[in-house]
């Protein structure tokens, strides 16, 4: 079913592409110059940023951001929803993710009128910083193994650095002069990622290295293989 929803995405991204093309082939650059941006793309990320237009329809992006718990909670809920992860396997990435930073570069084409139009952007990014909290339970029930030594009781942290290439096709709605509303539809596909597991309560060395490693190992299988987010944002752009 995972794979289903990914190539289902990737056809609605591929068409807005065609449909883009096919209708807009003359149009010139709606847009001039620099624009700040700030909005949140879920399940992912809140974010401000800096775009910049170029000749030709031609647009860059770059943006900062942070990944608040209660929005990559929700990717959870909808991996396992969809049959992306297991439940328990769904919970282990949230909380790795879950209170980083974000940063996300593009490069874009942009088509349309001076009041609305369609954009595709292909792009960066990374999830790095201080991670989440996570419980033995959720441990050993994704990795399908007991960790003898260590009780159920231990608060493992964990903090996930991930790298993704991401896609989306957009449209924006000019409000005013200067303000515009952005709303697009895109696809993240984590391409590599490290994890570190800490324990915040006595844990011998060997049994937490040992913790860190098993699930480095896999989350690194699960992430770069059979993860991937779709997501649906809003942004309001102001055009300087």
């Amino acid at each position: 079913m995972a794979k289903l929803v990914q190539n289902r995405i990737l056809a609605v991204l591929a068409m807005g592409l065609i449909s883009a093309l096919a209708t807009n082939t003359a149009e010139a650059q709606f847009f001039q110059g620099f624009e700040a941006q700030a909005g949140m793309e879920f399940p992912m990320s809140m974010q401000v940023r800096a775009r910049t237009n170029f000749p030709q329809n031609w647009f860059g992006v770059l943006g900062l951001g942070f990944s608040p718990a209660f929005l990559t909670d929700s990717y959870s809920s909808l991996a396992s929803g969809i049959g992306i992860h297991g439940e328990n396997t769904a919970k282990l990435v949230t909380s790795g993710i879950a209170n980083n930073i974000y940063m996300d570069v593009r490069v874009g084409y942009e088509f349309g009128s001076e009041e609305s139009g369609l954009y595709v952007d292909f792009g960066y990014s990374l999830s790095t910083g201080k991670g989440g909290s996570t419980d033995m339970d959720t441990i050993e029930e994704s990795l399908d193994r007991d960790f003898f030594g260590i009780a159920q009781t231990a608060k493992p942290d964990i903090s996930t650095s991930m790298h993704s290439l991401t896609a989306h096709v957009g449209y924006t709605k000019r409000l005013s002069n200067s303000f515009f509303l952005v709303l697009e539809a895109g696809l993240i596909k984590p391409i590599s990622s490290s994890t570190e597991v800490t324990f915040d309560s006595f844990v011998t060395p060997a049994n937490e290295e040992l913790v860190d490693k098993e699930v480095d190992d896999y989350l690194q299988g699960v992430i770069s293989g059979e993860m991937f987010v779709p997501t649906f944002a809003a942004w309001v752009s102001y055009l300087f």
